[in-house]
């Protein structure tokens, strides 16, 4: 029905003003839709379909419908101000009604020229007709459109001149195709003679408009995967620069360690001394201003100090900074941390002398440097021999004299010999870092902030630097953290890499398909009332999904609901030995137990899955199913893809069978070993010397712990296989609890640390069901972690409460925690949060496997919660004996 007909009794000026309202509010929604494919900034689309529903009502009901085509064109591009363009707004309407008048002079031209040659009633049947149709309306009359809109634009001073030729030639491109595919599609809604113009909306309008929907699918997807090669390769440059960063500012601590090295190798150093090590540091090293020596003068040798290096520095006394941040003579006090040698001295004497403790923020970083005993840096400062006014920052590296045994941190101060310092200017250094880097210095901007620091936090960059909103997932931000300070990297794309970036592939892509699209519009225009021909589409598509279902590699089956099958691919025939019996079989006939179908095929959807079945002749079968389903007039269906993994199956029993075999058999030689360097220990032998004595424990101790993996790999082995058999029996379990606080003490001892219980609500009436081998080994697995993990002094907590009939017990410790991400595999097999633990704490990274194996085969859960830094809990429930 013509959208005009409801109006069809009212005055001609009402009528066609209501229809012009009609089809500017047709015009902004399409142009809305269309504009989401536009390239930025957004003037151009590949394809604008609010011209063809114009140009279409403009041939269909004439001149007067021009109205509504200037009123949506300039409500349209008013309205872009809301999302991208804000130079399009009230003030911009000059440029919004210039672009209209434009879109509309060219739907004038496309009526006027199509009545002139064609004539508006045209029914389109033959192929001159249809070209000529397309190419009047098209891309003839889109000349306009293309010419006056980024014209508009470029007097407006919204696009540049370089970028006027490229919007006229997508503008045109865009307009075009809009006409020649939803114009014809416009006639076939509202043309006259309806018998004519109808039927052509299932035959051409449908497979143009899904044609058109495949074409933009494949652009969106092409879009985004330009995007995702975009963001991996700005990562890539990201984490390389990154790193670089990282590598360098690691450079200027090894220099300061050898400092260290050096001070610690010589019982004194002089002036010359330093000077000459120095010398050929300060080379290679940008941003670096100075190398200092700072060592740590006690009140009583300030006087000695200051009289040996006057000698050579005339005037030299100890300073300090004021409140005010000015230098003057330092106030008597305990100790100093004076600059006592400097290199390059030359241009930096006014430096000479600070006592760095008296200014908080240089203090808090040599503190931390002393009692870390490693590199420390300051937060953003301004270095007193910067002449540029420019921040920087001190890295101090802490010096000892020799001491008898390792420092703890208390000790660290007591032994302070003085720090090894660095001044650097980050500018300097962080743009020797970008200028180094293979990468263009010009794809990005980077942003470096020391987030601890209260004032100053900005060290590089421009933080007031934006990048569009469409660049947003590009940001790259991490955290380096580089002598107890946290600094955030941000790189964000610079413009002139979004410009590199910016690839027409998909735009040409979908124009490119669009363009097809047309053709085959025009193709079906001529060819509407051929039905064989469509019929002959039909079957090949028919043939090319029957194709490929009958040679796929894995077994397909089709069935509904309940599980009866409909079709078998023959692979899968051949898999269950169906024969020709497939319409007569279940999917119950071919599982090893009976299931709820329904229930089965509905959790399948979600994941692959496994499952055991067996084929028409009883051979069992080990499948990986994958299932996807699909909804049909007469009920829902069911796609099962079927892979035989029954090797695959075989050969992991196999492979535990042998793991538990070999290790049973290193059992007896192992035993063997240790009985006789038992023996030799015991002096059977002979007396050893005490050198061979430890060499015999250390090889007692490896054989030790080669037996523990060895019984820890056969527990798990057992349990994974069925084989471990539980004696379960009702035990009390304070006494349980007790027993475990008892036979753990010595190995808590050893780590010099404390085991203490909270059981009161464990009365000997609280009873459970367990294995009391079992459950002594689930508790000393995990209090030998808690203890091996806490800090010496510390204590680790055994907790027994009663919840909801359960006996809940944990184990509680104040170590180091364990990582986010090592969360989730906390309980697999020869699992440890970090590798260097093996070598630190011992283990082998099955006990919490096998502890969780324990608890589950004996009715309870297990789990824990850890905050990294601030310690774990691991803990079990189990039924109460009633409850069991």
């Amino acid at each position: 029905m013509s959208p005009l007909k409801p109006f069809a009794t009212l005055p001609a000026s009402l009528r066609y003003g209501l229809g012009g309202l009609c089809l500017a509010l047709a015009y902004v929604l399409a142009g809305r839709l269309g504009l989401l494919l536009a390239v930025p900034p957004g003037f151009v689309t590949p394809i604008f379909p609010a011209l063809g529903i114009a140009v279409g009502a403009v041939i269909l009901w004439g001149y007067p419908m021009l109205w509504g085509v200037l009123l949506g064109s300039t409500v349209l591009n008013l309205s872009l101000g809301i999302s991208s363009l804000t130079e399009l707004s009230w003030a911009g309407l000059p440029v919004a009604l210039g672009i209209a008048l434009g879109s509309t002079a060219q739907c004038l031209l496309a009526a006027w020229a199509i009545r002139r040659w064609l004539g508006a009633d045209n029914p389109l049947q033959d192929e001159r007709s249809i070209f000529l149709w397309l190419l009047l309306a098209g891309p003839l009359a889109c000349l306009i459109s293309a010419l006056v809109g980024p014209s508009v634009l470029w007097l407006a001073e919204i696009i540049s001149t370089e970028k006027w030729l490229f919007s006229a030639w997508t503008w045109w491109l865009g307009d075009s195709l809009g006409v020649m595919l939803v114009a014809p599609v416009m006639l076939m809604l509202f043309g006259k003679p309806a018998p004519l113009w109808r039927p052509r909306l299932l035959s051409v309008a449908l497979p143009l408009l899904v044609s058109c929907a495949i074409m933009v699918f494949i652009f969106l997807r092409a879009s985004a995967v330009q995007q995702e090669r975009v963001q991996l390769e700005f990562e890539q440059q990201a984490k390389l620069l990154f790193n670089a960063l990282e590598s360098r500012l690691n450079r200027y601590g090894t220099v300061l360690h050898s400092i260290e090295r050096f001070f610690t190798a010589s019982t004194f150093v002089s002036a010359q001394d330093f000077s000459q090590f120095t010398e050929e540091m300060n080379d290679g090293y940008p941003g670096l201003i100075a190398l200092t020596w700072n060592p740590l003068v006690q009140h009583y040798e300030r006087a000695a100090l200051e009289e040996r290096l006057q000698s050579m520095q005339p005037g030299f006394a100890i300073k300090e900074f004021t409140p005010d941040g000015r230098l003057a003579l330092a106030s008597p006090r305990a100790q100093y941390v004076v600059l006592a040698y400097m290199n390059p001295l030359q241009g930096n004497e006014r430096a000479l002398g600070i006592d760095v403790s008296t200014e908080p923020i240089r203090n808090a970083a040599l503190e931390y440097a002393r009692d870390k005993g490693k590199l420390a840096m300051t937060a953003p400062i301004t270095l007193v021999n910067n002449a540029e006014r420019k921040l920087g920052v001190l890295l101090f590296y802490p010096a000892y004299w020799t001491a008898p045994s390792a420092l703890n941190e208390e000790q660290r101060g007591l032994y302070l010999r003085g720090f090894a310092v660095a001044a650097i200017q980050v500018q300097r250094l962080i743009e020797a870092t970008i200028h180094s880097y293979t990468a263009s210095a010009d794809n990005f901007m980077l942003t470096v902030k020391d987030s601890q620091a209260t004032q100053n936090t900005l060290l590089f960059g421009d933080d007031n630097y934006r990048v569009p909103a469409y660049a947003e997932d590009l940001r790259q931000v991490a955290t380096l953290n580089f002598g107890g300070r946290a600094l955030t990297l941000q790189l964000l794309p610079s413009a002139s890499f979004l410009q590199h970036q910016q690839s027409l592939q998909p735009w040409l892509l979908l124009t490119t398909g669009l363009l097809l699209c047309s053709l085959l519009g025009a193709f079906l225009l001529a060819i509407s009332g051929r039905a064989q021909a469509v019929a002959e589409q039909v079957r090949e598509r028919t043939f090319e999904i029957t194709s490929v279902l009958n040679n796929a590699a894995e077994g397909i089956i089709i069935m509904n609901a309940s599980g009866q099958f409909l079709r078998a691919n023959p692979a899968a025939q051949q898999l269950l030995a169906l024969g020709g019996n497939a319409s007569k079989t279940n999917l119950q006939d071919v599982l090893r137990e009976v299931v709820s179908v329904p229930e089965l095929l509905s959790a399948g959807l979600e994941e692959r899955v496994e499952w055991q079945m067996r084929d028409l002749h009883q051979c069992p079968l080990d499948i990986e199913v994958s299932l996807s389903s699909y909804l049909l007039p007469n009920g829902l269906r069911y796609v099962a893809m079927l892979r035989d993994i029954s090797s695959r199956k075989q050969i992991e029993r196999m492979k535990r069978e042998f793991v538990a075999t070999v290790s049973h058999e290193l059992r007896t030689p192992l035993t063997s070993i240790k009985g006789s360097l038992g023996l030799l220990a015991g002096g059977v032998g002979g007396e050893l010397n005490e050198q061979a004595l430890q060499l015999i424990n250390i090889s007692r101790s490896n054989a030790d712990r080669l037996v523990s993996l060895v019984n820890d790999i056969l527990d798990i082995e057992r349990l994974e296989l069925g084989h471990k058999q539980l004696e379960l029996a009702e035990y009390s379990v304070a006494e349980l609890l007790n027993q475990a606080l008892v036979l753990n003490a010595g190995y808590a001892s050893s780590y010099k640390v404390q085991l203490h219980s909270d059981c009161a609500e464990l009365n000997d009436a609280v009873r459970i069901s367990v294995d009391a081998q079992a459950l002594q080994q689930v508790l000393s697995n995990l209090i030998s972690n808690a203890v091996k993990f806490s800090p010496e002094g510390d204590s680790v907590m055994i907790r027994g409460r009663l919840h909801d009939n359960r006996v809940h017990v944990a184990v509680v410790d104040h170590g180091p925690g364990i990582p986010q991400e090592f969360h989730g595999r906390i309980f697999a097999k020869f699992a440890q949060a970090d590798s260097s633990d093996t070598r630190r704490r011992g283990g082998t990274g099955l006990g919490l496997s096998i502890s969780k194996a324990l608890i589950e085969a004996m009715g309870g859960e297990i789990g824990f919660t850890s905050r990294e830094g601030q310690g774990s809990t691991f803990y079990f429930e189990l039924p109460l004996a009633e409850q069991a």
